[in-house]
């Protein structure tokens, strides 16, 4: 007996009972077809419709503008790939600009939103609405390309679960979603941001990302905040000049945790946690950073500073790394104000870096500061052009990493205060007099560490902030 889906109070109703949307024929068009156990759709919706119970997408599905679709608590949302040579595109939900889509899960009931056919991928949800009004909560999106694709428009997604997808959420031309308290897991990437947009990010569980966690296009910012990155090949990376904001996060167990890896790129990195990362965050090809009152501990390499980069490393606290902050390929951030402890070295310069190093406490490393791998201004000078030597010469000096006005600990400001240079705290010039390049020798740097303060700097260190979220 053919069943006939009517309109109700002017909503096309699509339940678990019955409707096919074809290629040219409307959502809204009723029709009258045997009853199966669960309905397939394709084509285009042209009027406001509800989907609950299991729905199949077969290619590609539209929603016309000023249509809205709202998907029931529940719902199983299966995409399947086109029959062969069938005129309907790749297998995606497509929201036109001006259409709305509405997605509201529960905790007992959420949205699934798979592929039909395991280990094949389907392509994604795409978002062209143009507006802030789609929402998505508590729905799971698995195994697709794209996941939330998001262009010039600013959904709410929230609550939501990406597993294994290629990438979970990506957003394109301008779209600023308001993206927390989601868990993205084992995707290649979680969160793609490209062409001026601007997300926030917050409250969210980003684990097992192959690639990398969020990754922040040139020209786009917004803000990750109250974040737990853990078990990412590389947690965020940025590359760009527009502002953004890493703030009150944790970083665990990352190879990378954040790098900002792209000349003029800026960011602002506060009150995050940093532990077990091989790398906590690396600042690279003449990149600038404020990195203000986090902590490190327990990371191979807290923070690099690399390729000419600069910036500002002030009142963080670093303790039991491996390098506190490493320096390379003639970069020069400001490092004042830090608690460096029990690292096995605070701070390494190489290849020629001079870093501003004031203000700070060193208590209790195996070594303070090294001068270590080609640091040596005279093998600088050697390899640069002489109009390129000259005006970097006049910016920091000769042969000299200026470290003044630190505290350097109980033992060694002992000797400092008795006219011995510090052998275990500082490694320089009078420790390994030359640096071998190409089996030449060049004279290592010397570390000024005079004057230095007798007593530890009370302001020195991270202030104390509430913990980041770990649950």
């Amino acid at each position: 007996m053919p069943i006939k889906v009517p309109v109700v109070a002017g909503v096309f109703l699509l339940s678990a009972l019955a409707v096919v949307c074809r290629a040219g024929q409307g959502a809204g068009t009723p029709a009258s077809v045997d009853a199966p156990a669960a309905f397939s759709v394709s084509g285009v919706i042209d009027r406001d419709t509800v989907w609950s119970g299991t729905v199949s997408v077969v290619g590609s599905v539209q929603v016309l503008s000023g249509v809205t679709l709202n998907i029931r608590p529940g719902t199983r949302v299966q995409f399947a790939l086109p029959p062969p040579k069938a005129d309907s595109g790749e297998e995606r939900l497509y929201v036109q600009k001006g259409a709305t889509l509405i997605a509201r899960g529960t905790d007992a009931q959420p949205i699934v939103f798979l592929s039909a056919t395991p280990g094949v991928r389907w392509f994604g949800i795409e978002l062209h609405s143009g507006h802030d009004r789609d929402v998505f909560d508590r729905c799971r999106v698995r195994d697709s390309r794209m996941g939330i694709a998001c262009v010039s428009t600013s959904p709410v997604i929230q609550n939501c679960v990406f597993e294994e997808n290629q990438q979970g959420v990506s957003l394109w031309r301008q779209a600023n979603p308001i993206v927390r308290n989601g868990s993205f897991l084992r995707n290649a990437a979680a969160v793609v941001v490209s062409m001026q947009s601007a997300p926030t990010i917050a409250h969210c569980e980003i684990e097992g990302s192959e690639e990398v966690g969020i990754r922040i296009d040139a020209g786009c910012g917004g803000s990750v905040e109250e974040t737990r990155l853990r078990g990412n090949k590389v947690g965020i990376q940025r590359r760009g000049s527009a502002p953004f904001r890493v703030a009150g996060n944790r970083f665990d167990a990352n190879a990378v945790a954040l790098s900002i890896d792209h000349e003029g790129s800026v960011a602002e990195v506060r009150g995050n946690t940093f532990s077990g990362n091989q790398q906590g965050v690396l600042v690279a090809t003449k990149a600038s950073v404020q990195i203000a009152g986090n902590t490190f501990f327990a990371n191979g390499v807290a923070i690099h500073f690399d390729g000419r980069s600069k910036g500002i490393a002030e009142h963080n606290d670093f303790r039991g790394n491996r390098i506190g902050i490493r320096l390379s390929r003639t970069s020069s951030p400001e490092i004042t104000g830090n608690e460096f402890s029990k690292n096995e070295t605070a701070v390494l310069c190489e290849t020629s870096s001079y870093p501003v190093l004031a203000d700070n406490n060193f208590r209790g490393n195996a070594t303070a500061v090294r001068a270590g791998d080609h640091q040596s201004f005279e093998w600088t000078r050697s390899i640069w052009k002489r109009e390129e030597w000259e005006g970097w010469a006049e910016s920091y000096g000769a042969n000299r990493i200026v470290a003044r006005d630190n505290y350097w600990g109980e033992e060694t400001t002992r000797e400092m205060e008795a006219g011995a240079t510090p052998i275990g705290a500082i490694f320089d010039v009078h420790q390994s007099r030359d640096v071998v390049v190409d089996g030449k020798p060049y004279r290592r740097d010397e570390v000024d560490f005079r004057p230095f303060q007798s007593a530890p700097i009370a302001a020195a260190g991270a202030p104390r902030l509430p913990t980041p979220r770990t649950e």
